[in-house]
């Protein structure tokens, strides 16, 4: 069994994958397996669950809302599951969750291997961690300031993540590889510094040299218009060596900036 978050908040085991219905369930799930295995309060649970108004009777419609979980975990992963998962008791409720029961937790775990080896090792663990994203983070979720949160903790994760596999790519001499999603990550995160600069060296690896100057160019011009902010010192050498003519066939030029 395992509750996924990232994608649109649904529950695998091994009958297949089930959406969670409805925007307060998906919201209960995604709060109680993020904090996993800690005991989230009741107050926060429906301040999340109901986050412009709550209910009159608002412990109530929690436990309502709780025994419909239960019976949606036993549905779907086994009789007598939320029996054994399910902890209720002050102050509020807990799901008695693996790491590799929920994906973010899993993803997170992946990555931390990751950083600590290296070549082909490191780039497997973090291709994996990547194949577990299904689509924007914690779909179907309440619109809360908590939850918000969590998304955009998991949403950083994924682009440092991302910048690093493609920099073992490059270190490994895969450029021409790289160089389409490049393409398509700095369309979708036009002020993504990381991402330009790995496009430029993929660019200039293959011999588009022209290219990697425009892409610097372009960058500029988004940091400018859209910040106020001139590129990173990081990005002025990675251009400062596009026209040097000084970046290897093989590693990068700099590591990846921290996301």
């Amino acid at each position: 069994m395992r509750v996924s978050l990232l994608g649109p908040v649904a529950i695998q085991s091994t009958q297949g994958t089930f959406a969670v219905r409805g925007e307060r369930l998906c919201t209960l799930l995604a709060v109680l397996a993020s904090a996993s295995p800690s005991i989230v309060s009741s107050s926060t649970l429906v301040g999340e669950i109901w986050p412009r108004r709550s209910p009159e009777k608002a412990d109530n419609a929690l436990y309502a809302l709780m025994s419909r979980l239960r019976r949606d975990l036993d549905s779907t992963c086994g009789s007598g599951f939320a029996n054994a998962r399910v902890v209720t008791g002050r102050p509020g409720y807990g799901l008695r969750l693996g790491e590799n029961e929920v994906d973010s937790h899993l993803f997170d775990r992946l990555c931390t291997e990751a950083r600590a080896v290296s070549g082909e090792g490191a780039l497997g663990l973090y291709e994996r961690a990547l194949s577990l994203w299904r689509g924007p983070a914690l779909g179907g979720v309440s619109d809360s300031a908590w939850l918000r949160g969590v998304r955009a903790r998991l949403e950083e994760g994924r682009l440092a993540a991302t910048s690093e596999k493609i920099n073992i790519q490059l270190v490994l001499g895969h450029h021409i590889h790289v160089m389409c999603e490049l393409q398509e990550l700095t369309a979708l995160y036009p002020v993504h510094e990381d991402f330009s600069r790995q496009l430029m060296i993929a660019l200039y690896r293959a011999g588009r040299q022209t290219e990697a100057l425009t892409e610097y160019a372009r960058i500029r011009r988004a940091l400018r218009e859209g910040q106020g902010v001139e590129p990173s010192p990081l990005l002025k050498e990675c251009l400062a060596a596009v026209l040097r003519h000084d970046i290897p066939s093989a590693e990068p030029l700099l590591p990846a900036s921290a996301a």
